[in-house]
């Protein structure tokens, strides 16, 4: 429990395991429950997905637990934008260890489906709801404040629409589980448990760099960098983290312990990661129109925080009218009491600080409008090749966390105490009332105006009529924060059951406040859950990509039993000299197709000369060359061909070309050219031999 300063009691602070164990229960699946619409059928359909969760991330699921359940690792993918990396493209999620799970999930099932998918990226959330509640928890906060903290902000809106990109979702899962690395390692321990929680730790380190969205990864040095050297000052320590002492050096220690063990495996995987995003179309950096191309500033904050449909997207993070005037009788509380009292002053230099880091993470999400983004963005390494950055605040909802489970554990111990004399409850209510009515103020003007984003009404027109839903329930919120409040006056004989009925009432308004938009961001029209499940064929696809005629009508990684090799591209992904290329070949259609094996499916060309400014030329002199090229053995990391050819030549692979790729000529490397400075070429003497191209990124 916690006093009415926001300091904290030693009463009840130590569950039983079975009761902690019941609490970690329900924090884990809660988001089952929230998002229940995905995956349990309402009148025979399902809520869908939408965007890019079924194009980008699914496909590459499925081809990886399909290339797993056969028992072949994939490093290189065919089969789309005319070959690209699989193993290093951060859609591909290759090296997560919770695969394992889903490879077992795939072999017992007999596929994976769509909807195993979002079931599997509502597990994401279900991490962090626990995650989040763990690290609260290990700071000292009540266990009932760190579960309702838990489980309104592992639902808020910044989680509810990265669902769309499941990787996003299980990158940030881990944030709380380092957070509580960070934490069991810089506190006064003997070395044994010291030695198990670093192990943990670097296991949460190899979750969040697999994890797939190298955004977030990059993100998260703007929560743990700072969160580590709070520990450094007693003042912030214990105002912030309840910590009145720290072993500072056996937890730095610790840490570059950590790191040092996870360094090698994460780093190598990150670098060949970096390396392909450098290679890919406006990913290198630089380019500050495209670094904020998607526009978030202070407007966008207002409305996340009290109108979502006012607000980016993007940078969504809204968690109820309920959590916000909680935090706000905080504010009021704490600074209404004397600095005289115990434990206020500390307890306002942690809310100061968290507020303080809330603000500055806000400042960086509003790009080029702001003074510390552009400074960022011109010296921080990889700043500028990072896009969209709306999206930085998921940095934001561990920090709100902690400081809604603060404000909560406040609002708690201000329940528990009716008849004390001098409580000013009356008089905070009234403060909080006059607060709340400026948010209807805001909420009204902004809806009367019809000031909705250009994202709500180009992407939420499923959605339209909702936007009233949010004043409505701001109601609700005001309404039920009051009557906790003062039904706390009455003498209550089971009181343990009052504040969990008080805290269930104040979860379930919030979610009444979230759930019908939070639920549907970025979804498509609900269909039933199909009867089978997709099984691919990774074991022949392969070769029946040297078979089969290929499509430019696309870029993505086809679903299909029988498989479909795309040749097609969209913007801001793939190669560039690709791009580059396509973009030269418009004139040549026809020659193009023929080249890429669109037209005939030939993927292996001899020629004299690879130099040459139109493909027609090219394809001419390979007509004439005498010579003959016959594919003895083929796996998307290597090609095998048998050529005889009268002459010297070229033996080109039409498969894109990347830093890793290797030739050899009889066994011996050999050097590898361009063909249109992006397919793979090797010059071969006269005579017969057998050529090899060998994928061989140095990962594994």
């Amino acid at each position: 429990m916690s006093n009415d300063n926001g300091t904290f009691r030693g009463i009840k602070k130590h569950l039983s395991p079975t009761r902690k164990g019941w609490i970690s229960l329900v924090a884990f699946m809660w988001p089952f429950v929230y998002f229940y619409n995905y995956f349990i059928p309402t009148n025979g359909t399902c809520t869908v997905i939408g965007q890019d969760f079924y194009g980008l991330f699914y496909t590459y699921k499925l081809h990886l637990l399909a290339n797993l359940a056969h028992g072949h690792f994939p490093l290189w993918s065919p089969a789309e934008a005319a070959g690209y990396p699989f193993y290093s493209s951060p859609f591909s999620q290759t090296f997560y260890p919770f695969n394992a799970v889903l490879v077992g999930w795939y072999k017992v099932l007999g596929g994976y489906s769509e909807y195993d998918h979002q079931i599997f990226t509502v597990l994401g959330v279900s991490i962090f709801c626990l995650g989040l509640f763990k690290w609260l928890s290990g700071l000292g906060i009540p266990a009932r404040a760190a579960l309702v903290a838990a489980l309104i902000m592992g639902v808020s809106f910044k989680f509810s629409e990265i669902l769309r990109l499941p990787n996003a979702v299980h990158t940030a899962a881990w944030y709380p589980w380092i957070l509580l690395g960070i934490t069991q390692a810089m506190r006064d321990v003997s070395w044994k448990p010291r030695i198990g929680q670093a192990s943990l730790l670097v296991f949460y380190v190899l979750c969040l760099c697999t994890a797939g969205y190298p955004y977030f990864v990059f993100y998260s040095v703007f929560l743990f960098v700072p969160y580590f050297f709070i520990h450094f000052v007693p003042a912030l320590r214990r105002g912030l983290l309840g910590m009145e002492t720290a072993d500072i050096r056996a937890g730095v220690v610790t840490l570059a312990a950590v790191l040092a063990v996870a360094a090698a495996p994460v780093g190598l995987y990150l670098r060949k990661m970096t390396n392909l995003m450098a290679q890919t179309v406006d990913r290198g950096g630089h380019s500050l129109e495209y670094s904020t191309s998607h526009n978030f500033d202070f407007e966008d904050t207002v409305g996340s925080l009290v109108y979502p449909p006012f607000s980016q997207f993007e940078g969504w993070y809204f968690f109820g009218i309920t959590g916000l005037l909680i935090i706000l009788f905080y504010a009021v509380h704490l600074f209404s009491r004397s600095s005289r009292e115990t434990g206020v002053a500390s307890s306002r230099w942690g809310a100061g600080l968290l507020l303080s880091w809330i603000a500055i993470v806000s400042c960086i999400s509003y790009g080029r409008e702001s003074f510390l983004f552009m400074f960022l963005w011109k010296h921080f390494p990889g700043f500028a090749a990072l896009r969209v950055w709306g999206r930085f605040n998921i940095v934001l909802v561990p920090l709100i966390a902690l400081l809604l489970s603060k404000a909560y554990s406040s609002f708690e111990a201000c329940l528990e105490t009716p008849h004390r004399r001098g409580d000013r409850r009356v008089l905070k209510a009234i403060v909080l009332m006059a607060i709340y009515l400026a948010v209807l103020a805001i909420q009204l003007h902004l809806h009367t105006n019809g000031m909705h984003d250009a994202y709500w009404v180009k992407f939420a027109k499923h959605l339209a009529g909702w936007e009233v839903h949010f004043i409505y329930t701001g109601v609700a919120a005001i309404s039920a924060i009051l009557l906790a409040l003062f039904l706390g006056r009455v003498r209550w004989n089971r009181r343990p059951l009052y504040l969990w009925g008080c805290s269930a009432l104040l979860v379930l308004t919030s979610a009444a406040e979230m759930h019908p938009v939070g639920a549907r961001t970025w979804t498509r029209p609900d269909r039933p859950i199909p009867s089978t499940r997709p099984n691919l064929k990774a074991d022949t696809m392969c070769r029946a990509s040297l078979e089969k005629r290929r499509v430019f009508t696309g870029a993505w990684l086809s679903t299909k039993p029988t498989p479909v090799f795309n040749t097609g591209i969209f913007p801001n992904w793939y190669f560039d000299r690709y791009a580059q290329f396509l973009k030269k070949a418009k004139k040549e259609a026809a020659s193009r197709n023929i080249l890429l094996g669109v037209r005939g499916g030939k993927r292996v060309f001899l020629s004299s000369r690879i130099s040459f400014d139109r493909i027609d030329q090219f394809l001419h002199d390979s007509k004439r060359f005498d010579g003959t090229a016959k594919n003895r053995d083929y796996r998307a990391e290597e090609l095998v061909v048998d050529v005889v050819m009268s002459t010297a030549g070229y033996v080109s692979f039409i498969d894109n070309w990347d830093p890793d790729w290797r030739a050899r000529v009889d066994g011996d490397r050999a050097k590898l050219e361009l063909l249109f400075g992006t397919f793979k070429s090797v010059r071969c003497p006269a005579g017969k031999h057998v050529v090899g191209f060998q994928y061989e990124p140095g990962l594994l």
